[in-house]
């Protein structure tokens, strides 16, 4: 990521690792915002233009899952994974039971 990349982001970064589902697919997230995340995962998978993801986490009220939409709006080879960068175009956190 260039500097002019970093001063088109409107919130803050969360710099994070969390285990994501994507799909069938693990991914491992790096940072994440109220608009968008970036994450990594085998090279392997099969991309579409949008994607599904959801991911739990711990609360004081509980565990909680976070489910959502996003638009991928970059790929970055990293050998056999890939970076990828997505735009957040719909989610919801709702409690796991």
């Amino acid at each position: 990521m260039t500097g002019n990349d970093q001063g088109k982001r409107i919130e803050k970064r969360a710099y994070a690792t969390w285990a994501l589902d994507v799909g069938k697919a693990k991914g491992i997230t790096h940072d994440i915002s109220a608009s968008g995340m970036f994450f990594e995962m085998e090279a392997s998978y099969r991309f579409e233009p949008s994607i599904d993801f959801e991911w739990d986490f711990d609360t004081p009220q509980g565990t909680m899952m976070l489910k959502g939409q996003g638009t991928i709006v970059r790929i970055e080879p990293r050998g056999a994974r890939v970076g990828v960068a997505v735009k957040i175009v719909e989610s919801e956190i709702e409690p796991v039971w």
